[in-house]
């Protein structure tokens, strides 16, 4: 997604392995 909007400069990919469950959060507009 970075090529889309150059202000992301921060991702976070959790995972919760107990809830099986995985949250991608950044910054940038390609997510909404």
């Amino acid at each position: 997604n970075k090529q889309r909007d150059s202000k992301m400069d921060t991702i976070k990919i959790d995972i919760d392995q107990e809830g099986n469950t995985i949250s991608i959060w950044n910054n940038g507009k390609g997510i909404p």
